[in-house]
């Protein structure tokens, strides 16, 4: 690129090409940083005293309180290293979602969108010598339900294209890993909910704000959440405090909840009625793809995250979810 970076769409020099060693002083690129979580971490961070960097692939609105905006072409090898100079700290959250969302989406789609790019970008941190990295995963790189907590290091066996695409992801970062020397912190998320939330989460709110008698009384499963919140807190302690090498971490609400203690919180927050059901056996599946989604038990376990980064402090789960649940209008884009 010549040697500038584009800023919002024009090049201009900078001197941010030295890493910083005081960690609120140093660079943190992000990518993805207009979806949900990306929104919500560049927020906290530059909230709580970092540099952010976001590295976008077009030009679009002016954030405030960032160190920069870069656009750069990702198929583009030394632009992203240009984009990526002078960080100490990449974040990695673009990525293809859920097949929910992208029906029409085929193999060869996720796998570049998810995998391929993964390890595009982290070469490309490792050329432009950035310090560490972080990646967001999800618990669909290992499964879609369990039987009891999956630690990390349970057998995947991931399911549809999305979790495969997800698992290739983590392979891809700990290839570059061992090849360059990077330290990347994979960490797997479960369903993340907060405001600007989309998917089964807010498809939820939404049934439970027009008031539908939902069929999940009878529902006793044990599913991981996690607040986005507690998402940004644990993604700063990992940028504050970076381990070597490549490690995979579970990060999720300390409590994993029933179907029915959510409808009931989610209730709470909408001050309105828990209206629930029991139907025995299978009566979940009234709900359709939904009640697929959301019946089974899907537990994680983050004693790894937890011992490693003691100071993480969460909120607590009942609190968040009656603070996130904001309905936005049907024509409001809100998010990741």
């Amino acid at each position: 690129m010549s040697g500038g970076r584009r800023i919002l769409g024009e090049y201009r020099m900078d001197a941010l090409t030295e890493v910083e060693t005081d960690p609120k002083r140093a660079i943190v690129a992000i990518t993805g940083a207009t979806g949900f979580l990306g929104s919500h971490l560049t927020a906290h961070l530059v909230a709580s005293g970092f540099r952010v960097r976001t590295i976008d692939r077009r030009a679009g609105p002016t954030r405030r309180n960032v160190a920069g905006v870069v656009v750069a072409d990702w198929t583009n090898a030394a632009e992203l290293v240009d984009a990526m100079s002078g960080a100490a700290t990449l974040i990695h959250l673009a990525a293809r979602v859920d097949p929910m969302r992208h029906p029409a989406a085929n193999t060869a789609a996720f796998q570049k969108d998810n995998a391929e790019l993964t390890e595009r970008v982290l070469h490309g941190a490792a050329a432009a010598a950035v310090g560490a990295a972080i990646v967001a995963s999800s618990i669909k790189a290992v499964a879609e339900c369990s039987v009891g907590p999956l630690d990390e290091s349970c057998l995947a066996r991931p399911v549809g294209e999305y979790g495969r695409s997800k698992l290739a992801a983590e392979r891809a970062a700990n290839r570059v890993s061992s090849q360059t020397g990077l330290s990347v912190a994979v960490l797997r998320l479960p369903l993340v909910y907060g405001r600007g939330m989309k998917g089964n989460m807010l498809a939820l709110v939404r049934l439970v704000d027009r008031g539908w008698p939902l069929p999940v009384g009878a529902l006793s499963n044990r599913r991981s959440v996690l607040y986005v919140g507690n998402f940004v807190r644990a993604v700063a302690e990992v940028v504050r405090a970076p381990m070597p090498g490549f490690r995979v971490y579970n990060v999720a609400d300390r409590v994993p909840v029933s179907t029915k203690r959510l409808v009931e919180w989610i209730a709470a927050g909408l001050g309105k009625p828990a209206r629930v059901f029991a139907v025995p056996g299978i009566g979940w599946r009234l709900l359709g793809p939904l009640g697929r989604s959301l019946a089974g038990s899907l537990e994680v376990d983050t004693r790894r995250f937890r011992e490693t980064y003691p100071q993480f402090v969460e909120v607590d789960t009942a609190a968040a979810v009656e603070a996130a649940v904001v309905v936005p209008s049907p024509d409001e884009n809100s998010g990741y």
